[in-house]
């Protein structure tokens, strides 16, 4: 009898011991989890950096692969090529750290299907820790379809890059985003020292860098970080003396630094209130301004939604621009280079742009180009800055609305001199005569005063 109780006492003692032992397991496993999960505003998101290793192979479901975890969304962005491959959110993600893109050139050719979640991209660059590869942003380039999510930018991306494509979403675009709700609200930095190379572009966006083809449909749009394009000169480098008389082109804009074809927005509601600015010989802290002399073809053109245009087409949008828009050079830079415009800094030479339906306003924000060159040219206008040369498609049925307290065409050309040409209108900048034969002069203009001329 008393060996049974003894026998029933010991049982019990395993019995507690084991139960401690899978509650301090559970506990250990569940402090584990919250170190990859982070609540924002009631919300939870799976906390991805670039670090974070692949996981098991995900599940597939009704064709689609769903992207639960944190290593789930690690197989998407390294398998993103194939364009045959179909994720579906399962969960929200938060994207963090500095060097996202020097980790790989995250390519997406498929569909990625939000599933009404959420992604954030928060990259924390600096100037001292910047990214160095030539394209990013969440993707360095998105030609596959993304759906039904909601995507934010947030934090600061600095890229020092000779030939760099940024903005927040990717870098290359010529995919399609439909049905999105998309939030810039972060800081991105393009810089190179681009002398090095005669002919080098770098284009930022708020959105993306360079589009070809490439399409957001039905999606609202609001852009209230800033987007910078700027080149430099490094001392250093044992090359400067022979990079002077280079040319270089810097394009900058709320939704893409340049579009070289296709229908960019369609049926969307966009807002950009940023501050956006390309300035040729920037000088930063540990650089000096460029002494050498750019060419006269270098430009560096700004536009509230694209800095520069080889084809376009926007139909059926709502635009509200109250954005600071500036385009500015060093005394020793191109003399016709300073573009900044309202939609578009620059219409290429033979552009083909169809502006059609859309309605845009034009609330507050200015139009800054600016040049310390004495004899440089400066461009402002509220559509488009500077129509190049020939111009094909049309500016049709759409309401513009210029508010009466519009700044857009305060004199403020010149840094430091008084002989700076500067051409500017309520529509166009330079290409009156052009642009009068584009306009099919079936759109309806509202608030305009004498304040705006």
């Amino acid at each position: 009898m008393e060996s049974s109780k003894k026998n029933r006492s010991l049982a019990i003692c395993i019995i507690l011991i084991v139960a401690m032992i899978m509650m301090i397991l559970t506990i250990t496993a569940n402090a584990s989890e919250r170190s990859e999960i982070t609540v924002l505003a009631e919300e939870v998101y799976q906390n991805v950096e670039k670090t974070t290793p692949a996981g098991t192979p995900m599940q597939l479901e009704d064709g689609y692969y769903n992207v639960v975890k944190a290593g789930d969304f690690m197989q998407m962005m390294t398998g993103g090529s194939d364009s045959t491959r179909k994720y579906r959110l399962m969960s929200n993600f938060r994207v963090s750290g500095s060097l996202w893109n020097n980790q790989a050139d995250y390519t997406f050719a498929g569909l990625l299907d939000g599933n009404g979640h959420t992604i954030v991209f928060a990259p924390q660059d600096t100037e001292s820790t910047n990214t160095t590869a030539k394209r990013g942003g969440l993707f360095g380039s998105l030609s596959g379809t993304i759906q039904n999510l909601t995507f934010k930018f947030e934090g600061m991306l600095v890229v020092l890059n000779k030939e760099a494509k940024y903005g927040a979403l990717a870098g290359d675009f010529s995919g399609t985003v439909q049905n999105c709700n998309i939030v810039v609200g972060g800081s991105i930095t393009v810089a190179a020292g681009v002398r090095e190379i005669d002919g080098a572009s770098i284009y930022g966006g708020g959105l993306v860098g360079y589009s070809s083809n490439g399409k957001f449909v039905n999606c609202d749009i609001g852009v209230s970080g800033g987007v910078s394009v700027k080149s430099y000169h490094n001392p250093s480098d044992p090359k400067s003396e022979e990079n002077e008389n280079k040319n270089v082109s810097l394009y900058c804009g709320g939704i893409a630094g340049y579009c070289a074809n296709g229908e960019l927005l369609k049926d969307c509601n966009v807002t950009v209130s940023s501050t956006l600015l390309a300035v040729d010989s920037w000088q930063k802290s540990w650089y000096q301004i460029f002494e050498g002399q750019t060419k006269d073809s270098t430009i560096y053109p700004t536009g509230g939604i694209v800095g520069a245009v080889q084809s376009l087409s926007l139909s059926g949008n709502t635009i509200t621009l109250k954005a600071s828009v500036s385009s500015v050079g060093s005394k020793n830079a191109s003399k016709y280079g300073s573009i900044a415009g309202g939609i578009v800094g620059l219409f290429k030479d033979n552009a083909n742009v169809t502006l059609q339906s859309n309605i845009i306003n034009i609330e507050s924000g200015k139009l800054i180009p600016k040049s310390q060159r004495e004899d440089s040219t400066c461009y402002r206008g509220g559509i488009v800055a500077k129509i190049a040369g020939g111009l094909n498609g049309s500016f049709n049925q759409n309401v513009v609305n210029f508010a009466v307290d519009a700044d857009y065409y305060k004199n403020e050309s010149n840094l430091d001199t008084t002989d700076v040409t500067d051409y500017r209108g309520l529509f166009v900048g330079s290409g009156q005569s052009t642009f009068a034969s584009w306009n099919q002069g079936n759109n309806w203009l509202m608030g305009i005063s004498e304040k705006t001329y």
